[in-house]
């Protein structure tokens, strides 16, 4: 989970520092006249850093550390899997070239994750009651 949180802000990073250093927008902000990837915003304000906390909490094995890194290993499965449809409908949409590279990236991310996702919801499902209320 920490991985994916140091590459994802890597990403959009990376973004961002290119499109200052060389005066451009960013490339996925040329033609669209946006101020800002919506994308990007959501993700490094709210979805990265819970997909820190989550994955720290769980180093740490707090118990609220194994929900939020089944809650957002599901999510990036949900994401990757709609990037990789995404780019199957523009190709089918436009008859252009697939990106095989986004492809197979998104499909190891999601591959990736999905092992998290069977993992970390095996824990909560064999994790002991921490009260009689929850019994």
């Amino acid at each position: 989970m920490l991985a994916a949180v140091v590459l994802g802000y890597g990403f959009w990073v990376r973004d961002v520092v290119t499109a200052l250093s060389t005066g451009m927008p960013a490339e996925s902000l040329r033609g669209t006249q946006l101020p800002a990837n919506a994308a990007r915003v959501i993700d490094m304000a709210v979805m990265l850093p819970l997909a820190a906390v989550g994955g720290m909490r769980l180093w740490a094995r707090r118990s609220y550390g194994l929900a939020a890194t089944s809650v957002m290993s599901t999510f990036f499965i949900l994401i990757a899997l709609t990037v990789v449809m995404m780019e199957i409908g523009l190709v089918r949409a436009t008859g252009s070239d697939p990106d095989v590279a986004k492809i197979a990236g998104f499909c190891f991310t999601m591959s990736l994750h999905g092992v998290v996702a069977i993992l970390s919801y095996k824990a909560v499902a064999s994790a002991e009651p921490r009260s009689r209320l929850a019994k």
